[in-house]
């Protein structure tokens, strides 16, 4: 019995090499778990709303670096309008307004916020 000709590609296949093997997979989860965020430290660079004003945003420069796909050293690039805390109940609250230069957390939301900093509600 004959084979014709588009099976006889098929008697040499390896699905480590088509598929790019253990070391391609590896990678891709790598690199996906790598854009995950939950808390880093950054430097703030700017401060807007301060004071007795309801609270205001930073812009925040990340400081831990972070490596790309080949494994090179990158720095991170600004985060803009970013909440800061302020310990808040009522009409009551701590205020500790952040300035520029200051070393902080910055956590980061698992959805879209931008409708509720808009809103405050």
């Amino acid at each position: 019995m004959q084979q014709s000709a588009e099976y006889e590609n098929l008697d040499n296949l390896n699905i480590n090499h088509s598929l790019g093997g253990a070391a391609e997979f590896n990678a891709v989860i790598s690199n996906l778990i790598s854009r995950v965020q939950t808390v880093t430290l950054v430097k703030v660079l700017a401060v807007s709303g301060t004071g007795v004003s309801p609270v205001g945003e930073v812009n925040v420069q990340p400081l831990v670096q972070m490596l790309d796909g080949a494994g090179n050293v990158y720095s991170p690039g600004r985060i803009f309008s970013v909440p800061y805390f302020r310990l808040q109940g009522g009409s009551n609250a701590v205020i500790c307004d952040p300035v520029a230069g200051d070393i902080g957390l910055c956590a980061f939301a698992s959805r879209d916020i931008s409708a509720v900093k808009r809103n405050k509600a």
